[in-house]
């Protein structure tokens, strides 16, 4: 089973990496890879290319995360999915804290198993894949305080109460929102600079 720094279970599922920050170890489909602490400096031009990149996430500190960029961990997706990847090993490094609403766990679920109706994700890896995401022990904001804010965003942007959670939550906590939703990008890009596009990252 491979590791990252001796203690983060790692595979592809099913071309990315999908490590668990706890290390488990209950990652079994794809080839598995060993990675020491010096793996990204044993490979040529991989250093370079990833060391910017951490460069510029540190000064996020904390982010939020909403579903769209999640599920790319997990999905194959050609569309910034490297970039959705590299926030993920950011957070695993430790350079990176991600944030999100409670209701997280269960857009994540039902988005895995409307891949699966799709037929982008076989029903079996489900599971794995819902236990590597409880894994990570991403940090979890309740919105029972939040409910005027969410209204709110909900009626001037016209946004489901989901995209409407992660909105109250970044404004309260001071926090930059990466999406993946375009639709909620373009509505409110204008007026919330603090809501960044996952392709601009």
């Amino acid at each position: 089973m491979g590791v990252i720094s001796s203690r983060i279970s790692v595979c592809y599922f099913p071309l990315p990496l999908v490590p668990s920050r706890r290390g488990r170890g209950k990652f079994t489909f794809y080839e598995t890879i060993n990675i020491g602490t010096s793996y990204f400096s044993n490979i040529p031009n991989v250093k370079d290319s990833f060391s910017p990149f951490v460069s510029l996430l540190t000064k996020f500190l904390y982010v939020y995360l909403d579903a769209s960029v999640i599920l790319k961990w997990y999905l194959t997706d050609k569309t910034y999915g490297q970039k959705a990847l590299d926030l993920l090993y950011s957070y695993i490094a430790k350079e990176l804290n991600i944030l999100s609403p409670s209701l997280l766990e269960y857009e994540v679920i039902n988005g895995l198993l409307i891949a699966q109706r799709r037929g982008r994700v076989k029903e079996e890896k489900i599971l794995t894949a819902i236990e590597g995401f409880f894994d990570l022990e991403i940090e979890l904001k309740d919105l029972s305080h939040f409910y005027p804010k969410e209204l709110h965003y909900c009626n001037v942007y016209h946004r489901s109460v989901y995209n409407a959670s992660y909105l109250a939550l970044a404004e309260v906590g001071g926090v930059s929102l990466i999406t993946g939703d375009e639709g909620l990008y373009r509505a409110v890009k204008s007026d919330l600079k603090w809501v960044k596009w996952l392709g601009d990252v």
